[in-house]
C-alpha cells in the first residue's frame, strides 16, 4: 500500500525533482506485459543466464506491467521470490522494475560487504546487540514505491526502537551502463528517508554505488554519496533542503591496482551519532580493496 504525504509529518522534499523519489523506468529496460508467474520466472532466469554468455544483455533491468492482482500480491508478500534480482515495486500502478544481478556483480558486492563487516569491530562497537544491524535485499517502502537494495546497514534502533525502517547506509550494485539509474536510486534512498520524521531529518546518510565493466578490461568503480550541508544561501523549502546528497569519494580497481586512494566510511553518518573516544570511522585502504577484488577481476 502506498504511503501518502498525509500519513507523515510535513517535511521538505529532496532538492532533486520529486519524480526521482518515485517509480522510474530506465529507457533501455526490457519490457514484459501481463506475464504469468511462470513466464516472469522464466524471463528473469533467461536474463540471468545471458549475463554469463559472450553477448550479455545491454540492460540489467526488466519492467513488468499489467500484472494480475494475485501475482502482484504474491510478489509483495515474498521479497525473496526471485533470487538474483532486486525489485522496485510501484504500489500505485502494480508495476515492478527488476534489476537482474549478474554473478560477477553478486560476488563483487559480497566481497565488499565481507570487507566492511570485518572492519566493523574497528568502529569500537562491541557486538551487534544494541549497536548495529545489517540486512540483505530487504524491501523498504517510500512515498509511492518500495525498493530493495543490495545491502543496507544502520544502528540497531533502525528496527527496534521505532526510529523508522530506513538504513543509514545503502549499497547499490550494477553495470556501468546502469550508472544513471543507480544515481537516481541514491537520491531515492536519501529523499524518501524522511518519512515519519517530525523534523525533516533524513535517516539515509550514505549510499555506496558499485559498478563494473569489462570493456576493454575489467574495472570496478566504488563511489560514496553522502549527506552534506547545502551551501547555497537559500531558505529550506520543499524544493531545497539544508542537507543534500553528493558524491564525496570515488575509487576504482583496474589492471590489478586501486586508483583514487582510501575509502572512509564515517562513523557519525553510519551510526547517526557522534563517536566516543574509543569509536572511529571505517577505513578501507587501497591495499585491502586490491586484495579483495583481485580475486574477482583478475
Amino acid at each position: 500500500m502506498a504511503r501518502t504525504r498525509a500519513e507523515c509529518s510535513p517535511s521538505p522534499c529532496s532538492y532533486v525533482s520529486y519524480d526521482l523519489l518515485g517509480f522510474l523506468i530506465p529507457p533501455d529496460a526490457k519490457n514484459i506485459v501481463s506475464p504469468s508467474f511462470k513466464q516472469l520466472q522464466a524471463t528473469l532466469n533467461m536474463l540471468q543466464e545471458q549475463f554469463s554468455t559472450q553477448s550479455p544483455p545491454k540492460s540489467q533491468y526488466l519492467h513488468v506491467s499489467h500484472l494480475e492482482q494475485d501475482i502482484f500480491g504474491r510478489i509483495l508478500n515474498d521479497e525473496n521470490k526471485f533470487r538474483g534480482a532486486r525489485a522496485t515495486v510501484s504500489y500505485e500502478t502494480n508495476e515492478i522494475l527488476y534489476k537482474v544481478i549478474p554473478a560477477q556483480h553478486h560476488q563483487s558486492s559480497e566481497l565488499f560487504i565481507q570487507a566492511v563487516a570485518e572492519r566493523l569491530p574497528s568502529m569500537g562497537l562491541k557486538g551487534y546487540r544494541g549497536h548495529r544491524v545489517s540486512r540483505g535485499s530487504a524491501r523498504t517502502a517510500g512515498w509511492t514505491c518500495g525498493k530493495e537494495p543490495d545491502w543496507w546497514f544502520g544502528p540497531n534502533n533502525t528496527l527496534v526502537n521505532g526510529d523508522g525502517d530506513y538504513p543509514s547506509l545503502v549499497l547499490e550494485v550494477g553495470l556501468t551502463q546502469s550508472y544513471g539509474q543507480l544515481r537516481n536510486d541514491a537520491y531515492w534512498w536519501h529523499g524518501n528517508s524522511d518519512m515519519g520524521s517530525s523534523d525533516g531529518d533524513r535517516k539515509t546518510k550514505v549510499v555506496l554505488l558499485m559498478t563494473t565493466t569489462c570493456e576493454p578490461s575489467w574495472r570496478l568503480d566504488i563511489e560514496t554519496w553522502t549527506e552534506v550541508p547545502n551551501t547555497q544561501p537559500m531558505r529550506n523549502t520543499r524544493s531545497r533542503s539544508f542537507r543534500i546528497l553528493e558524491r564525496t569519494q570515488h575509487v576504482y580497481f583496474e589492471n590489478g591496482a586501486v586508483h583514487g586512494g582510501t575509502l572512509v566510511l564515517s562513523f557519525e553518518l553510519m551510526m547517526r551519532r557522534r563517536p566516543t573516544e574509543k569509536e572511529a570511522d571505517i577505513v578501507l585502504d587501497d591495499e585491502m580493496i586490491s586484495a579483495v577484488y583481485a580475486q574477482v577481476l583478475s
